[in-house]
């Protein structure tokens, strides 16, 4: 089982994983978004607005935590599995599609 004791590997790991799943996300719904604007001329550029922020939100969080979770298991002496960071990458996303449908019910 291979393990991570490094701070900086601990984010290094949690921000590519962030990294992967906010750009598959805002890509998917950059494509959604493009495809309802499709007629205007603008549609296009819908997608890597999209993109940039994805990756913005994920530089920003991924960092955040990678360095809260890399502290924290330093500060206790604690080896961490390489699983964490995919975790935590998994619930950033999870909590980014929640915080997206209960904004667009309350829009409607």
């Amino acid at each position: 089982m291979a393990v991570l004791y490094n701070v900086v590997d601990i984010w290094k790991f949690t921000l590519y994983w962030t990294l992967i799943f906010n750009e598959a996300f805002y890509g998917i719904a950059g494509l959604c978004a493009s495809y309802t604007h499709r007629r205007n001329a603008c549609g296009l550029w819908l997608m890597a607005i999209y993109l940039f922020y994805g990756g913005l939100q994920a530089v920003a969080a991924g960092t955040v935590i990678g360095f809260l979770i890399g502290s924290i298991y330093s500060a206790g002496l604690f080896a961490m599995s390489t699983w964490i960071p995919l975790f935590c990458a998994i619930v950033q996303i999870m909590y980014d599609f929640c915080a997206s449908c209960f904004g667009s019910g309350t829009v409607m």
